[in-house]
This record gives structure tokens, C-alpha cells and sequence, in this order.
């Protein structure tokens, strides 16, 4: 999710299989088509469109107060800090849970007569699958092919705080990399940038031969600094079984910029 609340759908569409879709539907559905205002969602829907799925992830303050006189409505306990769900039957059930400061998000079941109960257990996949009831695990995340943590690794710094690690001024972050998995802030003036992604922690793997590496201790479970490519340096941590995060900078940042944003950024995603 962006800035704006919007451009979720790409990484929702990622997060489920329509196998997996289908299984709770109880019905064949196709692929996952982006939705919603914004771009915020994404949708599975039979081939006659009688049954449908739509998951949307948009900003916690559209979140709203359980309307305590309407039937059918109801809290859910355990579910991000707040859920609730309802609906009619002809309208179709939804279920909706929040992280304050961090998202919403609203999965809405249409067709089966026992939708609110597929809403629900869908909400309670895709909060667990997004990083569950801690706002900040709910930060920057993989799906479960190992992208879509771009978004949430820009949400992490702006240009003006980039900018101080960065000695210099640098423009707005934009997603980038393969899956969307990183985010990228470029020099206000120059060639220069620098670059976080948050990958599969299978895709670790230590370098011991490249130009200047070395080993980072206390800096994740492990960790090394090496020279990437030609005037650029990248710092590696890998936290077990969660994920990788890499900083790469270009000169005229140094390793020990890298270093030092590594660091930094492993505290807030940690």
C-alpha cells in the first residue's frame, strides 16, 4: 500500500493461489484480477461471476465503528486489534479487521450462503499472511512467492530521512526489483541511489571471495558487507526462517553507509 492508501492489489493477487481461493469458496475460481478504488484490491470470481472473492488492503482510518443496531453484524476476537463482520445475504458478507497506523483490510464473499464464515476465515489467512496483529510485522512483507515487500520497505524512510543517511538529497522512493521486492531512492543530482529488499532468506548466501567482504557480526542472525559491483557496495543480514534484507549503495556512499543502514533498517522490520 502507497502513501495514498492505494496499490495494494498487486500484492494481494500474489498473497493466495485461486487453488487456494477456489478451496474456500467451494468453487473453481480464476486467477486474481486487480480491484478496487485506488487499485487497493483483488478479485476471484467463478466463470459466471455467481461467487466471488475480493480482498482490499486501504488505510486504517477508513476503518469503521461496529454499527451496534444493525443485525448480523458482529466483533470477531483475535484478528488484528479489531475485526468485525456482517452483512446480508443479498448484498453479499464481509469481514474487516484493522491495525491501527498500518492498514485495513476488508475481504468481502459473494454467492455462498455461508459466506460471512468464509469472509472471516479468509480475513484471519490474509492478516497472518501480511504479518499478522503486530503493526510492525505488518510493515514491509513478502508474499508467499517472495515479493511485494517493496511497498512497505518505502514506507520506512522518507526522502528527507533518506536523505541524512544518505548525505544528500534524494528523491521520492519507488518500488522496485523483481516481485516488487525493494524499494529504491535515487540522488536528488547524479547517478548515485540506494536500494533495500527483503527476499526469501533461501536466497542467502555468503560471498566470502568478493572484493572487501566481510563478516557483520551481531547484525541478524548473520550477516556480511562485500563490494556489489563496480562502485557498488551492499550489506546483508539474514534473519532465519523470515527473510533476507539487503542494502545496496553506490558510491559516492560507502560500505560503512550500507552497514549503517542495514542496521537501521533491521531494527524497524525486525
Amino acid at each position: 500500500m502507497d502513501e495514498q492508501g492505494g496499490n495494494a492489489g498487486p500484492g494481494l493477487c500474489r498473497l493466495f493461489s485461486k487453488e487456494q481461493v477456489g478451496g474456500w469458496l467451494g468453487s473453481s475460481v480464476g486467477d486474481g484480477v486487480v480491484a478496487g478504488p485506488l487499485n487497493s484490491g483483488c478479485d476471484w470470481a467463478t466463470a459466471d461471476h455467481s461467487a466471488s472473492v475480493m480482498i482490499m488492503m486501504i488505510l486504517p482510518s477508513f476503518f469503521p465503528s461496529i454499527p451496534a443496531s444493525s443485525a448480523g453484524y458482529h466483533a470477531v476476537p483475535g484478528i488484528g486489534q479489531q475485526a468485525f463482520a456482517g452483512g446480508e445475504e443479498s448484498l453479499g458478507m464481509s469481514a474487516e479487521a484493522v491495525r491501527p497506523g498500518v492498514d485495513m483490510i476488508k475481504v468481502s464473499v459473494n454467492g455462498p450462503a455461508n459466506g460471512i464464515d468464509i469472509a472471516v476465515t479468509i480475513l484471519r489467512e490474509a492478516v497472518s499472511a501480511t504479518g499478522g496483529d503486530s503493526p510492525l510485522g505488518s510493515g514491509p512483507h513478502m508474499d508467499q512467492q517472495g515479493g511485494g515487500a517493496g511497498s512497505g520497505l518505502c514506507a520506512l524512510y522518507s526522502a528527507d530521512e533518506m536523505g541524512s543517511y544518505a548525505h544528500a538529497a534524494v528523491r521520492e522512493p519507488a518500488v522496485t526489483g523483481t516481485d516488487d521486492s525493494g524499494c529504491k531512492w535515487k540522488f536528488a543530482d547524479g547517478d548515485s541511489y540506494v536500494t533495500i529488499e527483503m527476499l526469501l532468506p533461501e536466497r542467502f548466501s555468503v560471498p566470502s571471495q568478493a572484493p572487501g567482504f566481510r563478516e557483520l557480526k551481531g547484525v541478524g542472525d548473520r550477516g556480511y558487507a562485500a563490494a556489489y559491483d563496480l562502485n557498488l557496495w551492499n550489506a546483508v543480514a539474514l534473519r532465519e526462517g523470515k527473510f533476507m534484507l539487503r542494502v545496496v549503495v553506490r558510491a559516492p556512499l560507502t560500505i560503512e553507509d550500507a552497514v549503517a543502514l542495514l542496521t537501521e533498517t533491521l531494527s524497524r522490520v525486525a
